[in-house]
């Protein structure tokens, strides 16, 4: 699995579509790739994995969720933004958001083969 991370609007899914060879119908936006019961090769794409985070109604679900999907799909690659750096969110629910978030990605990154830090649509390998 390879984690594509980086700032809102600095050409994430554009640095992947010009670095692996993906095929448009594999890109899944702020969702994750059907079910599957058996493994496949094929390179899928999830881009806003931190958007498809908060319309889960149960988020405690989702390290099991994303664990199904790492399993099934060998050639994964997960695009999320940073939600870290800048303005605090004002709510606590959106507080809370952005901490849940921010462990999701550190669990992540941990399991992750490859880290890739996309600015300016420029990747730099961090693991």
């Amino acid at each position: 699995m390879k984690l594509i991370i980086g700032g809102y609007a600095q050409g994430k899914l554009d640095y992947v579509r010009e670095h692996f060879s993906v095929e448009e119908k594999n890109i899944h936006e702020a969702c994750l790739p059907p079910k599957r019961k058996d493994a496949t090769e094929e390179v899928v794409v999830v881009n806003r994995l931190n958007q498809w985070f908060l319309s889960l109604e149960k988020r405690e679900e989702a390290g099991k969720l994303l664990e199904e999907t790492i399993s099934a799909y060998r050639n994964l690659i997960l695009i999320t933004e940073e939600v870290g750096n800048g303005i605090v969110p004002m709510t606590k629910e959106d507080r809370q958001w952005r901490d849940d978030v921010g462990a999701l990605q550190v669990e992540l990154a941990q399991q992750a083969d490859e880290v890739i830090r996309v600015l300016c649509k420029i990747g730099q390998k961090i693991k």
